[in-house]
């Protein structure tokens, strides 16, 4: 949009991205309405004319497309993953994002290969932390809960949701800011802890 990215703003953004994707995950809008509710509180923040969907959905498709460029692995995520996958271990993901999305993201940083499946809310018809989500995985994946181990980012909707459904669940906190009981802050710790 030409316009310097403020602290304020990318406040602004995480914040209309939390509240309007959690109303999508919980089936209270559509996909589409989740984008143009986030763009509108964009261009408020910005002082800017919110117009019609047609202005919303070429603004949403131009943040898409540089935010799709910037797609990268962290330099943790091959290592993790060959060795996982040398010692055994059955992997796949498990996302409360769109399934072409998720499946093009995979592909485009390299690490597809390495998941048998790839498990959305899309394909589930449920969404994480709700333990639908969680348990209809495990019978995809032909598995009881007690056999798996969830590795996620966000504790509320990864960690304990995976927990509440009786999974073994480990929070990522690359920050090192998190005080929940297993955490992780680097990918490189999780094969040595799977062993154990």
């Amino acid at each position: 949009m030409g316009i310097d990215p403020t602290p304020s703003l990318h406040h602004a953004w995480i914040r209309a991205e939390q509240e309007h994707f959690t109303a999508w995950r919980d089936g209270n809008i559509s996909f589409t309405e989740q984008r143009h509710l986030r763009m509108a509180e964009l261009l408020t923040a910005l002082g800017q004319t919110v117009g019609g969907e047609a202005q919303l959905d070429r603004l949403f498709t131009s943040y898409l497309a540089e935010y799709e460029r910037a797609w990268r692995a962290y330099p943790d995520a091959l290592p993790c993953l060959e060795e996982l996958r040398n010692r055994g271990f059955k992997l796949a993901v498990l996302s409360n994002g769109e399934d072409r999305q998720q499946e093009l993201k995979l592909e485009r940083i390299g690490v597809r290969k390495f998941f048998s499946c790839v498990l959305t809310s899309d394909s589930l018809g449920a969404a994480k932390p709700h333990r639908e989500a969680l348990d209809r995985a495990a019978e995809v994946l032909n598995a009881s809960s007690a056999e798996l181990t969830y590795i996620g980012d966000d504790v509320e909707i990864d960690v304990l949701g995976a927990r509440a459904a009786g999974w073994r669940a480990f929070h990522l906190d690359r920050s090192d800011i998190s005080r929940i009981q297993g955490c992780i802050k680097s990918l490189s710790e999780l094969p040595a802890l799977l062993e154990r």
